[in-house]
């Protein structure tokens, strides 16, 4: 297995609590908890996913809520909502040792499970750089 494919099984395998490096960028889920809300369609909930987002080099990173999506286990993906917990994660530029800290908040079906987080900001490398982590719901 080369450097690229343990890379990928590591984050594929992380868990809430694990912190994940990906290159610019280190994630760490805190937190999922459920944020009830009014105005939510029928059979839906919003969770918020708490996220601490850390720059792991001298350029600036940047951080954004809607660089996240949850899936399920049947393959449906949701972008982050407005509505939810807070305090939201901003929209910020980290530098090296810097760190942001917030909700990502997601509408979804009350049925949805196997939730696994997907984290995906714009690089400054060009380069692809995905976290994924099982939320265990």
């Amino acid at each position: 297995m080369d450097r690229k494919e343990m890379d990928r099984s590591a984050r594929a395998g992380s868990g809430i609590g694990d912190r994940v490096e990906a290159g610019e960028f280190a994630l760490t889920v805190e937190s999922v908890k459920d944020c009830p809300q009014p105005y939510v369609k029928e059979g839906n909930t919003v969770i918020g996913v708490e996220v601490v987002v850390e720059g792991l080099v001298e350029r600036e990173i940047q951080v954004n809520p809607f660089y996240g999506q949850v899936v399920d286990g049947r393959g449906l993906a949701v972008r982050p909502t407005f509505k939810g917990c807070e305090p939201r994660l901003k929209n910020v530029r980290l530098d090296q040792g810097e760190s942001a800290r917030g909700f990502i908040n997601f509408e979804l079906p009350t049925s949805s499970d196997q939730l696994e987080l997907k984290y995906e900001p714009a690089t400054n490398g060009g380069s692809r750089q995905v976290v994924s982590v099982n939320l265990d719901r």
